[in-house]
């Protein structure tokens, strides 16, 4: 499946959220993702599937159901601007209280930043709704700043470069990126990326997955955790070094 392998060897094995473990597990605590392939075509219908997913969440334990990727590839696959502005009558709903989403899609762009290498965070193979419990993003934040996560994802993606991930993306083929927990390896000759940069997208994601394990898998959500400063900064000082 397109999706998953994105997520792997993407979003997961460069680090692009580094609250995922290849494509299953994600969040804090860890739990397991769902994907769901939705062939709805009109609003309507994007609606009522959106719904049914939410309320398959607040009847789920997080270790169950950590997240959900509600994958449309008939709904606006031409047309980012219509699926923005479905996504952004959702965020009008009661649906904020307990739950936010994040919409992807392959046109996805910041707006003012056509060519910029971060959007390619943002652009997966098909139209897609993240459903991300609230609490979970909460304490995300508390471990990693949004700020600092996004500055760190523009300076990766733009090590492998716009026309490198444009041409992945219409393949739907990130291999040469794959990261494999029991035998970490990055595929970089294709792509250029420099030997330290690899090492410290690996050293990173397995630093930062450590720490969130000594937890005991649970986060105690009366307590502010900080996650140590090299941990946080590791990426963004190797970057700044290698331009």
């Amino acid at each position: 499946d397109a999706t998953k392998r994105w997520v792997n060897d993407l979003i997961s094995g460069m680090n692009i959220c580094p609250y995922t473990d290849g494509s299953e597990m994600a969040g804090l605590p860890t739990g397991r993702v769902r994907y769901i392939v939705d062939r709805s075509t009109t609003m309507e219908e994007m609606y009522a599937s959106f719904w049914k997913e939410r309320v398959k969440m607040e009847h789920s334990t997080e270790k169950d159901l950590s997240t959900t990727l509600l994958i449309a590839p008939e709904f606006c696959y031409n047309d980012s601007s219509l699926f923005e502005r479905f996504s952004s009558s959702l965020r009008a709903s009661i649906e904020e209280l307990t739950a936010v989403h994040v919409e992807y899609h392959p046109e996805w762009t910041k707006p003012g930043e056509r060519s910029t290498p971060g959007n390619y965070a943002r652009r997966s193979p098909w139209p897609m709704i993240n459903i991300i419990r609230t609490i979970q993003i909460q304490d995300a934040l508390q471990t990693r700043p949004t700020g600092s996560l996004r500055e760190d994802n523009e300076n990766t993606l733009s090590q492998i470069g716009v026309d490198n991930l444009d041409n992945m993306l219409k393949l739907r083929d990130w291999s040469g990126l794959s990261y494999n927990s029991n035998n970490p390896a990055m595929g970089t000759e294709s792509y250029n990326m420099p030997d330290n940069l690899v090492n410290n997208l690996r050293n990173e994601r397995m630093n930062s997955m450590d720490y969130l394990r000594n937890q005991g898998g649970q986060i105690n959500r009366n307590q502010s955790y900080n996650m140590p400063d090299n941990l946080v900064d590791n990426l963004r000082n190797e970057h700044m070094n290698s331009m």
